[in-house]
């Protein structure tokens, strides 16, 4: 049963709750599930209030993909991503407002520090993968097999609006703008047989 509640999306309202259920007399891989949660509610909590009264935070060691490193970010918090999965914040030391993934945040320090340059907040929507505008963007043009398309939806939920059935073929064309290319990059190497770029 819990592996059945799993598969569903991230998303689905009923998922955690269901899950909480199930833990109670479940085993200790999925006890740390419960706990990664409670960690995110936490890290949202702080944040969340932080953007209410206009602070600084600090997000602790913060897991870094892009510089491949692990360290400390000071930020002005802007607005989470719809779902919760991300934070996006200004960055006083190099003028951006970037995007953080919640997941890869030890901890939150709330400042005593008020914002100083909330005229450089910025919030446009992501694009299907989770990436926000950054000055540059790329045309994602791919001829999916059944498989593709299904993996693509559960990996990306947000991409289901953009994948549509070729007519006359039991292919699929995914086709969306979007602002980072790795994550589409992965996708075709991770099934070569089944993705052909357009």
């Amino acid at each position: 049963l819990r592996d059945l509640v799993l598969t569903v999306g991230n998303r689905n309202k009923l998922r955690d709750s269901l899950l909480q259920k199930l833990y109670t007399h479940s085993d200790q891989r999925v006890q740390s599930e419960l706990l990664q949660r409670a960690h995110l509610s936490k890290v949202v909590e702080e944040v969340s209030r932080a953007i209410q009264e206009k602070r600084v935070v600090v997000l602790k060691k913060y897991m870094s993909a892009n510089s491949n490193d692990i360290r400390d970010r000071t930020v002005e918090p802007v607005k989470f991503t719809a779902g919760y999965e991300r934070l996006v914040a200004y960055e006083p030391t190099s003028r951006q407002n970037k995007t953080f993934n919640l997941e890869r945040i030890t901890s939150v320090q709330v400042m005593k520090k008020n914002w100083r340059f909330e005229k450089e907040h910025r919030f446009a929507p992501a694009d299907v993968f989770g990436f926000h505008e950054n000055g540059k963007s790329y045309e994602v043009n791919l001829l999916l097999t059944l498989r593709a398309c299904v993996m693509l939806k559960e990996e990306y939920p947000a991409a289901a609006e953009f994948i549509k059935p070729v007519k006359g073929t039991k292919k699929f064309r995914f086709k969306a703008v979007v602002y980072d290319m790795k994550p589409a990059k992965r996708f075709v190497a991770g099934l070569p047989d089944e993705v052909e770029v357009c």
